[in-house]
């Protein structure tokens, strides 16, 4: 996932001790949506007072103002921040940062690789950093795909799911509702989303993907009943759509193994360089040995 990215990229690297008053450091220029809670901040607070800051924070300088932005480590900036006035304020601690030339578009994608190779990113920060890095920097759905190692049509599943309610996105990001399934709830009218979260949640906490797609298709169902029944009504998908529609299933982390892998097959039977068809009917027969009915009946 990502890319591997070397200091040298970057041009000249200083490593100096700053005071945290003086670094840059809004969470807007943060890759993750929810960096850290209070008592994060806090714990890593003590941590640093009794053994010190033991890896540097990174940053960049902004020009012409010749100003410091944090690129990475913002914890540890905040944690220090915290330290200075509540742990130790007659003894002020100073931030160890790299300090490397580079532009915003790299010091973003600087601080995302850090975070994804930590793995302290939630699929919601994917999602909000995918859309950064389109509407920011102009990247397109394919090189972002390529970036996190996804589809296209994932990339623009991340992206839907960014336009949702806060209350949805915080169960995207506490996993409790895969991502794939919290998109399907942009076609959903605002008033009726919780009405449907609330059908599909169990008694853990966590949201039934099933349960999702059948009230959502039973709510489109009463408000149009004539759908199913009248066929003229619906011209035939075409094969972008079919293609979208297999390529969510074989992406959906609370899909099963064997309907994924049936996906795939029929993502790769009607790719460009296409399985034979005697390649496609025993991923078919493989499926109707192995799947349970009551899987094939909930997809």
């Amino acid at each position: 996932m990502g890319m591997k990215l070397e200091a040298g990229d970057y041009g000249r690297i200083d490593v100096q001790t700053i005071a945290p008053e003086h670094i840059i450091h809004t969470d807007d220029k943060n890759s993750r949506v929810d960096p850290h809670t209070e008592e994060d901040i806090k714990k890593l607070a003590e941590s640093i007072v009794a053994n010190g800051q033991i890896q540097p924070c990174l940053g960049r300088r902004i020009k012409p103002s010749n100003q410091v932005e944090a690129v990475a480590g913002f914890g540890r900036i905040k944690a220090i921040e915290y330290a200075n006035k509540f742990l130790c304020p007659d003894k002020p601690l100073k931030v160890l940062i790299r300090v490397m030339e580079m532009s915003a578009e790299e010091a973003f994608l600087r601080s995302l690789e850090e975070n994804l190779q930590r793995k302290d990113c939630s699929p919601l920060d994917h999602a909000h950093a995918a859309r950064k890095l389109k509407d920011v920097y102009n990247w397109t759905d394919s090189r972002i795909a390529e970036y996190f190692g996804k589809s296209i049509s994932y990339v623009a599943t991340m992206r839907k799911v960014t336009t949702l309610d806060t209350e949805i996105q915080e169960k995207v990001k506490d996993g409790s509702l895969p991502i794939t399934t919290a998109a399907l709830l942009v076609e959903v009218a605002e008033e009726e989303r919780k009405e449907v979260i609330d059908t599909a949640t169990k008694a853990d906490g966590k949201v039934d993907a099933t349960e999702v797609k059948r009230t959502i298709a039973k709510k489109n169902e009463q408000k149009n009943p004539q759908a199913d029944s009248d066929s003229t009504k619906r011209p035939a998908r075409s094969l972008k759509e079919i293609r979208e529609y297999f390529d969510l299933v074989a992406t959906d982390e609370d899909i099963n193994p064997n309907v994924k892998a049936l996906a795939k097959s029929i993502l790769k039977f009607i790719s460009a360089n296409p399985i034979t068809e005697i390649a496609m009917g025993k991923a078919l027969a493989k499926y109707v040995k192995e799947a349970p009915k009551e899987v094939a009946a909930g997809v």
